[in-house]
């Protein structure tokens, strides 16, 4: 069964939660919508940094700017080890863009992050975002390289970044034992996952090699009406 990533707004219709909760399994969950789902039911929690301020906090700026950010970063390892939350995502393009330091200085910078997580049991992964989007971590075999260097074991692959970068079906097939996990817009970087095989090709097979993922639907309020079921029947019929 897929599950539901909730996107980062602060007006949230009025949703029939019992009837959302029912449908999926698990959830994606932003700080914000913790109240909305049972602990049991968080897979993993994603949008972070929604409505902080961070204006003075990056990862790939200066040395005060990386500070700014570890330690905002360290409260939200607090909230989630506080609910018995054992993985984050980590996308939040702005702090990956402007970027002034080295490669090598952003790949050490990230690996301090996971360290973070990790003294707290919590698993950190980090979104490959198109270089439209920001300046790191761009592929997914970027990721898999820097798993690998450390150790870390699979990673978080976006379906609708994968297609537009070419690392679709033969990637996912190729590296199926890199993948912890998938993620899926509803409609990401302007594919319509409905009318599309290739992503609906590629769900099919991390499904059915029991990959735990999550539908992101990007027009909220979908979830009021009957698109989200005919959605929703498409992606649990497979």
């Amino acid at each position: 069964m897929i599950g539901l990533s909730t996107i980062a707004v602060s007006n949230y219709p009025q949703i029939n939660w019992s009837n959302i909760l029912t449908r999926f399994q698990y959830f994606d969950i932003t700080p914000m919508h913790l109240s909305l789902v049972p602990r049991q039911q968080v897979l993993s929690l994603q949008g972070i940094f929604y409505g902080r301020n961070m204006e003075k906090a990056s990862l790939v700026r200066s040395n005060y700017n990386f500070l700014e950010i570890k330690r905002i970063f360290s409260d939200i390892l607090e909230l989630a080890d506080q609910n018995e939350i054992r993985s984050i995502i980590w996308g939040a393009p702005n702090t990956r863009s402007g970027m002034c330091i080295s490669k090598l200085t952003a790949i050490d910078r990230a690996i301090e992050l996971i360290e973070m997580a990790q003294k707290f049991n919590i698993k950190l992964y980090f979104e490959a975002l198109n270089s439209s989007s920001c300046d790191f971590i761009n592929r997914h075999s970027e990721l898999i390289e820097l798993h690998e260097s450390i150790g870390l074991g699979g990673i978080h692959y976006d379906i609708c970044t994968a297609m537009s970068q070419d690392e679709g079906i033969d990637f996912a097939t190729a590296n199926i034992n890199h993948i912890d996990r998938y993620h899926l817009s509803e409609d990401g970087f302007g594919i319509s996952v409905l009318n599309n095989k290739m992503a609906m090709l590629i769900y099919t097979y991390l499904n059915t090699n029991n990959i735990k993922g999550t539908l992101e639907v990007l027009d909220y309020n979908l979830l009021n009406t009957a698109q989200l079921s005919e959605i929703l029947n498409l992606f649990l019929k497979v």
